[in-house]
C-alpha cells in the first residue's frame, strides 16, 4: 500500500508544475529586454495591442526589475521582479493602443533606466480599450493579518 501511495503522490508532483505553467507559443512572440548595470535594451519601440510578452534578461551584476509603465511614468501596468543575474523571467500583459514607458531597475532601486514605448491598433477584436488601456491602480484596502495564535493579557499584581 506505501508504493502505490509513494507513486500517486510522486505522479502528482510531476503532474502540478505542468499543469500551472503555460507551454503555449506566447513566448516565441516575446519582445526581448537586456537589462544591464547601465543599459535597458527593449528588443522593439513598438508592438501591436492585445497581449504583450517581454523576455527580460539580467545580464547585469545585480538584481533587477522590469517595468511597463503608463504614459504617465507612474502607473504600473505591468511589473517583473527579482530577476538575478544571468535569469531570464517573463512578463505578460495586456494593452492597449497608446503610449507607455519602459524601465529596467538595476539593484531595484530609483527610477531606473527608462525608455518610451508605443501600442499600435491591432484592429483585433477583444483588445483592450483606450479606456482601459491603463487604469489606475485602486486605492489602498485595509488588511487583516491573523496568525492564528491567541494571546493571553497577563498582568502581574505583585509590583
Amino acid at each position: 500500500m506505501r508504493t502505490v501511495l509513494k507513486l500517486l503522490a510522486l505522479a502528482a508532483a510531476l503532474l502540478v508544475p505542468t499543469a500551472c505553467t503555460d507551454t503555449g507559443d506566447a513566448v516565441s512572440g516575446a519582445i526581448p529586454v537586456r537589462s544591464t548595470a547601465d543599459a535597458c535594451e527593449v528588443g522593439a519601440a513598438e508592438a501591436p495591442s492585445g497581449n504583450l510578452v517581454f523576455e527580460v534578461t539580467n545580464d547585469g551584476p545585480e538584481v533587477t526589475e522590469f517595468y511597463l509603465l503608463a504614459d504617465d511614468g507612474l502607473r504600473i501596468i505591468g511589473e517583473v521582479e527579482n530577476i538575478g543575474p544571468g535569469l531570464t523571467r517573463t512578463l505578460v500583459v495586456q494593452a492597449g493602443p497608446g503610449s507607455y514607458v519602459t524601465a529596467c531597475k538595476p539593484g531595484m532601486v530609483g527610477d531606473g533606466i527608462r525608455g518610451t514605448f508605443t501600442v499600435t491598433d491591432s484592429g483585433a477584436a477583444g483588445d483592450v480599450d483606450e479606456d482601459n488601456a491603463a487604469l489606475p491602480a485602486p486605492a489602498p484596502q485595509p488588511v487583516s493579518v491573523s496568525t492564528g495564535c491567541s494571546f493571553t493579557n497577563a498582568t502581574t499584581s505583585d509590583r
